[in-house]
């Protein structure tokens, strides 16, 4: 048998300028707090999220009704037992379904949040990209007071305020 030649690590071909070393950073709450895409979404969420609670609550008050009137006459003794039967199939398949199309719009309405979250992460690679050719560092790295991978920032090295101004830019010439 021939033994094989050992295998050898061939480096990818990196064809960028390196960065100096720096390090910046960008504050991921200010940046929810006034991005003007986070901003119109976060509302068309809450809006169409208060408006689907009013529904199932209209729903489920609808239900609740029909159950209630369902124990009055099961009480009253007027439902003979196929009715009884009838009626506690239909009416679990009733809050069955019920409760089947609640989840799927909150499904569908955590799908959008995921949607609006990685739009917003897009959106922030690129302003930050745009922004680090004036200051050529190695690293730009987020900030968040409730989840911090930093410990201490130095202020002089935080460019949120220049992305942030970047991602509005974008999205409101997108708007046009």
């Amino acid at each position: 048998k021939k033994s094989a030649a050992p295998e050898t690590f061939v480096p990818t071909v990196v064809n960028a300028e390196p960065g100096d070393g720096s390090v910046l950073y960008v504050d991921l709450d200010s940046i929810n707090e006034k991005y003007i895409y986070i901003k119109d979404k976060k509302a068309e969420l809450e809006a169409e999220m208060q408006k689907q609670e009013a529904a199932f609550k209209q729903r489920l008050d609808a239900f609740q009704k029909k159950y209630q009137q369902f124990q009055q006459n099961l009480q009253s003794g007027v439902l003979t037992e196929v009715q009884v039967q009838n009626t506690q199939t239909q009416l679990q398949a009733e809050y069955e379904k019920m409760e089947n199309d609640y989840n799927t719009v909150i499904n569908k309405l955590t799908e959008t949040q995921v949607a609006v979250n990685k739009a917003m992460l897009d959106s922030l690679y690129a302003a930050a990209a745009r922004v680090n050719q004036e200051y050529n560092s190695s690293y730009i790295l987020t900030f968040q007071k409730d989840m911090p991978l930093l410990i201490y920032t130095d202020k002089t090295k935080d460019i949120t305020e220049q992305v942030l101004f970047e991602m509005n830019k974008s999205f409101k010439e997108l708007k046009k």
